[in-house]
C-alpha cells in the first residue's frame, strides 16, 4: 500500500471515529491534498467538532437562518448594510451561473446578514467571496479521484462549477464560514468602524505578505516596475506563489 493510500485510509478511519487529532495527522500526511469527497467531513470535524456536537451546531444554524425568513424578509431589509450586501451578492463569482441563480443569491444574502447580526459585527465587503467556496465543499464531482465515478445527479452545464455539481446551500456551508472568519480573520473585525470600512487591516496584511515574499521569492516580489503601492500586489503574489506548486483542479 502506498503512503498516500495509507494516509487516505487513515483519514477515513479518523473521520468515522470523530478523531480530530488523527484526521489532522492524516491530512498533514497528504500534504492537505485531501480527496474532494472527504473534505466536507474533514472541515466539519475540525471546525464544528465530533458528530453529535456538529449536529447541535447545525441545528442552531438552521433555526437562525429560518428566523430571517419568518417575517417575510423584513429583517434583511432593516439590516443597515442591506444594499451593500445585495450588491456584493450580485457580484459574487460573476462568471459562474450557479452563483447567479435566484436561490443561491437569496441564500447568500440571508446568510451574510444572519452572520453579521448574530456575531454583532458590521458587514465588510468581500465576505461574500469568502463564503462562496464553502458552497462547493460538499459538491458532487464530475469524476472521482480514480476517474471512475460519473457526475452525480442530473446537473446541467449551467449547474457545474469548476467540474463540481453543487448541492443546495445549507446550514453546513453557513457554519463552516462562521467558524473560519473569526478564526482566520480576527483583525478584520477589530478597531473602529472607520478603519474597518477602509479595509486598513487587510492592507496591512498584504503589506506584510509583500515583505515575506521579498525574502522567500524575490523574483515574484520584485517583478516589474511598480506604478502603485507595493501592498497592492499582495493578491497577485498569493496567486503567483500558489501556482508554483498547485495546478488548477476542481478542489
Amino acid at each position: 500500500m502506498s503512503d498516500q493510500l495509507a494516509a487516505v485510509v487513515a483519514l477515513k478511519t479518523a473521520l468515522a471515529a470523530s478523531d480530530r487529532a488523527g484526521a489532522g495527522d492524516a491530512a498533514k500526511a497528504l500534504d492537505w491534498a485531501v480527496p474532494h469527497r472527504l473534505r466536507a467531513s474533514l472541515w466539519s470535524l475540525l471546525l464544528l467538532g465530533p458528530r453529535d456536537e456538529a449536529a447541535r451546531v447545525l441545528a442552531g444554524a438552521e433555526e437562525l437562518l429560518a428566523s430571517f425568513d419568518a417575517d417575510g424578509g423584513a429583517a434583511l431589509e432593516q439590516f443597515g448594510e442591506a444594499r451593500v450586501v445585495a450588491q456584493d451578492v450580485e457580484r459574487t463569482r460573476a462568471d459562474v451561473p450557479y452563483f447567479h441563480s435566484a436561490g443561491t443569491q437569496a441564500w447568500l444574502r440571508r446568510s451574510l446578514v444572519a452572520y453579521c447580526v448574530d456575531s454583532g459585527v458590521e458587514y465588510m465587503q468581500g465576505l461574500n467571496e469568502i463564503m462562496a467556496p464553502f458552497l462547493l465543499i460538499d459538491a458532487d464531482v464530475a469524476a472521482d479521484d480514480d476517474g471512475s465515478a460519473p457526475l452525480c445527479g442530473n446537473a446541467s452545464d449551467s449547474d457545474v462549477v469548476y467540474g463540481l455539481a453543487p448541492k443546495p446551500p445549507s446550514a453546513l456551508h453557513f457554519c463552516l464560514f462562521r467558524a473560519v472568519v473569526p478564526a482566520l480573520l480576527p483583525t478584520m473585525f477589530s478597531g473602529d468602524a472607520a478603519s474597518m470600512r477602509s479595509a486598513a487591516p487587510l492592507r496591512t496584511h498584504l503589506r506584510l505578505f509583500g515583505d515575506l515574499a521579498l525574502f522567500h521569492e524575490p523574483k515574484v516580489a520584485r517583478g516589474g516596475a511598480r506604478t502603485h503601492p507595493p501592498d497592492d500586489d499582495g493578491g497577485l503574489m498569493v496567486i503567483a506563489l500558489h501556482s508554483r506548486t498547485h495546478t488548477a483542479s476542481a478542489c
